[in-house]
């Protein structure tokens, strides 16, 4: 298995649901996953970015030896980080440190080239998805809501160090729609976990939240990225 492995397309194309596939294998081989995303089936970690970055700024252990990292649309995370270089540095040495630790990361984005360039040239494995209309003569779909049809998705395999395609295999239901039903494809990703819990309740009074709405902000912020 890759120790990096991305996976990018347009919304509705099953990108989410590769990489699930693969942690799904990741996990039966022993590792721990540590996840930004609502996996129902799977036992799992919260992502807590903050308490990642500072493991990998003092090049510290995880509490797990063996860590599989399940990031979901990637690039919102890099995307607010954009003006901060400092952490944009220790960003670089978690991704290095991946290597060494024998860690593995499988990310999605919605293009290759919106994830951060330091991880596009670490990735081995990248798979392009997306979705079809189901029939003998089925076109791509691309409507994320499309009702009219049966659909199966598609996925081509890069190997990013041979500069080749080296598989393309497809995914049918029900198979499909078993492995959908084991995570929430509808979550909405918080950025909340990119924020000291100060600068989150500084944020949240600027905008005249009122205390009731902030605590219980708060709540969820403790208790689901109080891991690491």
């Amino acid at each position: 298995m890759p120790l990096i492995l991305g996976a990018s397309g347009y919304l509705g194309s099953g990108k989410s649901l590769a990489t699930y596939g693969i942690i799904k294998d990741d996990y039966q081989e022993g590792y721990v996953i540590y996840t930004n995303r609502d996996l129902k089936i799977l036992p799992n970690k919260r992502i807590n970015w903050n308490k990642l970055l500072t493991h990998a700024l003092l090049g510290t252990d995880f509490p797990d030896p063996k860590i599989v990292w399940d990031f979901d649309e990637i690039e919102y995370y890099l995307d607010a980080r954009a003006s901060m270089d400092l952490t944009h540095l220790i960003y670089s040495y978690f991704l290095y440190q991946i290597r060494k630790r024998k860690h593995r990361l499988r990310y999605t984005s919605t293009s290759p080239y919106l994830a951060d360039l330091r991880m596009r040239n670490e990735t081995e494995i990248t798979i392009k998805c997306s979705k079809w209309h189901e029939g003998k003569n089925g076109l791509m779909c691309t409507d994320p809501e499309c009702r009219s049809f049966r659909h199966y998705f598609e996925y081509k395999v890069i190997n990013n160090i041979e500069e080749r395609e080296t598989n393309v295999f497809e995914v049918h239901d029900p198979d499909a729609t078993q492995l959908l039903n084991e995570y929430d494809s509808y979550e909405i990703l918080s950025p909340a976990t990119l924020l000291p819990r100060e600068s989150l309740i500084s944020i949240m009074e600027k905008l005249h939240i009122s205390p009731e709405d902030i605590q219980k902000a708060l709540e969820r912020y403790d208790k689901e990225y109080d891991s690491l």
